[in-house]
C-alpha cells in the first residue's frame, strides 16, 4: 500500500485514489480535506503523473502556503518545484505575464507593482475617474447627479461583479443601460473606468481573473497550450469560488476534465465578495459522470458539538444531504446556552468564565476562543477581558478603538478639548479631504510651535489650502464650543456624522471587506459615550483601557466568524446569537438566512471540547429576540442557570 494512504479513513483514500475523471469532495470541518488533497498530489506523482501537469488552486495565499508547507515533507523539491499552487488570481498573473509579452498585447507591461491598482492606489484613480464624469460637460445634468450621489466603493463592487460574471463594460452597456438611472451611473462609471485605465495601461485584481479568461476566449491555442500542460486541475474551498473562477477552471481541465473540486457547501459564506455556492450545488449538472465523495469523519469535535451543528444545518436546503460523525469517544454534554439581559453582561459574565477556566483550571488562553458576528461587538468583549486583567488578541484583525472611523472620530473629540494635539492633527486634518496632503503637512512640520498653531500662523499656503484650513478651523472650533457649552459626547458626534463624517463614509466605503457595517461600529460607540457626562471623562477612559489591554499572541483569541474559516479551539464562545445581529440584520432583510447560518455552524464547529454560545436581550441598549438558530439547535430549553 502507499505510503500516502496511510493513516486516512475508507472515504479518504477512494478521494485520494480516484485520478482520472471529474471529482467532488464534499468535505465537513474537521474531516482533514487539507491532508486528503496534499495526500492526493502525492499519491498523484508517485503514480507516474507529471508533477508540471498538476494545478492547484486554493482561496487564499495563506492556504496555498500551507500546501505547499505539507507536500515538502511529502515529495521532493524538485517535484514541488513543477506543480502550480496558488490562487486563481495570483495564477491569472502568471499566465497574462507570460501571454501578454508573448503576443505584443499593450498591457504586456501593465502587470508590475506599479501598474497595479489594489487598495489605495485604486481608490484615488476611481475617485480621478467619478470626477471626470462630474466635470464632462457632454454628459447630462441628471446623469451627473446620479453619479455624484453613488458611493465610489458602491462603483467599483458593480464592476468587480460584473467582470467576475465575465461582462465587460460593453456587454455590461448593452444589457443595462435602458434600466434606469443608476444602472445608468453605472454603465457611465464602468465605460470611463476601463477606457481611463486602458489609456494609461494600468490593471486591477478583478483583471487577473477577466483578462485571462478573455485571453483564452480570443486566443483557443493560448488555451490548447494550457490544456495541453495541465492535465489535472484541483480546486480548494471550492464553495468560496465565484462564476469566472469556475469557468477558468473548466476550460483548462478540458477534454480530459480531470477536476477535483474540494468543499463544503455547508460552510460558503463570502456571497458578498460574488462566492456562487450554487456552483458547487450543481457540478454534477455540468459533469454528469462526477464521482461525489463525501468525507464525513470529524476529527475535532466532541459528539454533543456535531450533533448541534448537525441539528442547525439541516434547517438548510440548499446543500448536499451529508452527516457530521464524530471520531472522539467522549460522550459529554459540552454544549452551553445562556441568555441574558445585556451585551454587557454577556461578555461580563463570559470573561470571568475564562478568567476562573484559566486560573483555576489550567487552561492555555490560546486555548480559548470568542467569536462573534461583528467588528463592533468586540468593545465590549475586550473591555471586560481588560477589567479582568485577561490577555488577548484581536486574531486577524483590530481592536475596536483601533479601527479606522473610531479613531478619527475620537481624533475630532480629542482636539476639542485640546487643539494641539499634533498627533489627532495629522490624522482627520485631511478627513475628509480638505486638499491638504504631504506637501502642506511638511510645511506645517516645519513650524516652530503646534500644528494648530501653524496654520493659525503664516506659513505659506495656496488659494486651496487655505480654504481648507479654514473650514478646518471653523469645525475644530465649532466641537470647541460645543465642549464648553457642555454638549454631550453624543451630540458632538452627531454634528461630526452630519456635518462631514457621514457623507465621508459613506464615500469611503459603508462596509470592511467582510461586510462589517462601519456605522454600526459608530452606533456601538455612541452608545459607549451616553455613559460619560464629558468629553474627557471619555477620553481618560480610553486611555485607561487601551494602556490596560495585554494584547498578547498567545492571549484568548477574539475573532469574527469570518476570520474563523479554517481555525479549531479546544473552548469556543459564540457571543452575540441575538436576532439581528446573528442573523445579521441586513441578511434577513435581503432573506439570506441560510448564508447565516452556514455561518453559526461554521462557529460551532470550531469548538474541540466545549461550546458556550449566549444570546444578550439588549445590544446598544435596544431590545432584540433570540436568535432563530437558538431554536433551530433546540437550546431554548436548556438554558445554564
Amino acid at each position: 500500500m502507499s505510503r500516502f494512504l496511510e493513516g486516512l479513513n475508507d472515504s479518504q483514500k477512494l478521494a485520494v485514489k480516484t485520478i482520472n475523471g471529474p471529482v467532488q469532495i464534499d468535505a465537513i470541518p474537521g474531516s482533514g480535506k487539507s491532508t486528503t488533497l496534499t495526500s492526493r498530489v502525492a499519491y498523484m506523482i508517485e503514480n507516474k503523473v507529471k508533477p508540471g501537469s498538476i494545478l492547484c488552486t486554493t482561496f487564499t495565499k495563506k492556504a496555498a502556503d500551507e500546501m505547499v508547507d505539507k507536500l515538502r515533507s511529502m515529495i521532493s523539491p524538485m517535484a514541488l518545484m513543477q506543480i502550480t499552487i496558488g490562487t486563481t488570481h495570483s495564477i491569472g498573473w502568471k499566465i497574462l505575464s507570460k501571454e501578454y509579452r508573448t503576443i505584443g498585447h499593450p498591457l504586456a507591461n501593465s502587470l508590475r507593482s506599479d501598474k497595479f491598482l489594489i487598495n489605495g492606489k485604486l481608490k484615488v484613480f476611481a475617485d480621478k475617474v467619478k470626477k471626470s464624469i462630474i466635470q464632462d460637460r457632454t454628459i447630462p445634468f441628471d446623469l451627473k447627479e446620479t453619479v455624484r450621489d453613488i458611493p465610489v466603493p458602491v462603483f467599483m463592487k458593480v464592476i468587480g461583479n460584473a467582470k467576475n460574471e465575465g461582462k465587460g463594460y460593453i456587454e455590461f452597456a448593452e444589457e443595462n443601460s435602458d434600466k434606469g438611472d443608476k444602472m445608468e451611473a453605472y454603465c457611465e462609471f464602468y465605460t470611463r473606468y476601463e477606457e481611463q485605465k486602458y489609456a494609461e495601461r494600468l490593471i486591477d485584481s478583478d483583471d487577473l481573473l477577466y483578462l485571462t479568461w478573455k485571453l483564452f476566449k480570443e486566443y483557443p491555442d493560448i488555451l490548447a497550450k494550457y490544456q495541453r500542460i495541465y492535465k489535472y486541475v484541483l480546486m480548494d474551498e471550492a464553495q468560496d469560488s465565484n462564476a469566472l473562477q469556475y469557468e477558468l477552471v473548466d476550460m483548462i481541465a478540458r477534454p480530459e476534465n480531470n477536476l477535483f473540486l474540494v468543499g463544503d457547501l455547508d460552510q460558503s459564506m463570502y456571497s458578498f465578495r460574488g462566492a456562487k455556492p450554487e456552483e458547487f450545488l450543481h457540478f454534477a449538472d455540468r459533469y454528469s459522470n462526477a464521482k461525489r465523495i463525501p468525507l464525513e469523519d470529524n476529527y475535532r469535535s466532541n459528539p454533543a458539538i456535531l450533533a448541534a451543528a448537525n441539528k442547525l444545518i439541516q434547517k438548510n436546503k440548499s446543500r448536499l444531504l451529508k452527516t457530521l460523525k464524530a471520531h472522539k469517544d467522549d460522550e459529554s454534554d459540552c454544549v452551553y446556552y445562556n441568555r441574558y439581559e445585556t451585551d454587557s453582561e454577556e461578555a461580563d459574565s463570559i470573561s470571568k468564565d475564562i478568567k476562573i477556566k484559566i486560573e483555576q483550571d489550567g487552561v492555555s488562553p490560546k486555548d480559548i476562543a470568542i467569536l462573534y458576528r461583528t467588528n463592533a461587538q468586540s468593545r465590549l468583549l475586550e473591555e471586560h477581558l481588560i477589567i479582568e486583567g485577561l490577555p488577548y488578541v484581536i486574531h486577524g484583525g483590530i481592536s475596536f478603538y483601533e479601527r479606522k472611523e473610531i479613531k478619527d472620530l475620537v481624533s475630532y473629540l480629542q482636539l476639542a478639548v485640546d487643539p494641539n494635539n499634533d498627533k489627532a492633527f495629522r490624522r482627520v486634518i485631511n478627513v475628509p479631504s480638505r486638499y491638504l496632503g504631504k506637501a502642506f503637512m511638511e510645511k506645517v512640520k516645519e513650524y516652530p510651535g503646534s500644528h494648530w498653531e501653524a496654520i493659525h500662523g503664516n506659513i505659506r499656503m495656496k488659494t486651496y489650502e487655505r480654504k481648507g484650513t479654514d473650514d478646518f478651523i471653523s469645525l475644530i472650533m465649532e466641537l470647541q464650543e460645543m465642549v464648553k457649552k457642555e454638549s454631550s459626547t453624543v451630540e458632538i458626534i452627531d454634528f461630526l456624522m452630519n456635518d462631514c463624517y457621514g457623507q465621508y463614509i459613506k464615500e469611503d466605503g459603508e462596509d470592511d471587506d467582510e461586510g462589517n457595517s462601519r456605522y454600526e461600529n459608530i452606533e456601538t460607540l455612541r452608545f459607549a459615550l451616553q455613559q460619560y457626562t464629558n468629553v474627557k471623562d471619555f477620553l481618560d477612559y480610553i486611555d485607561k483601557m487601551t494602556s490596560s489591554a495585554k494584547i498578547d499572541i498567545n492571549g484568548v483569541q477574539l475573532l469574527t466568524i469570518h476570520k474563523s474559516k479554517g481555525m479549531e479551539y479546544p473552548i469556543c464562545y459564540v457571543a452575540g446569537c441575538s436576532q439581528g445581529v446573528l442573523p445579521h440584520h441586513k441578511a434577513i432583510e435581503l432573506d439570506n438566512i441560510e448564508e447565516e447560518r452556514r455561518l453559526m455552524y461554521v462557529a460551532m464547529t470550531r469548538a474541540e471540547s466545549e461550546l458556550y454560545i449566549s444570546s444578550p436581550g439588549r445590544v446598544n441598549g435596544k431590545y432584540i429576540p433570540e436568535s432563530i438558530f437558538i431554536k433551530d439547535i433546540g437550546l431554548e430549553e436548556r438554558e445554564e442557570k
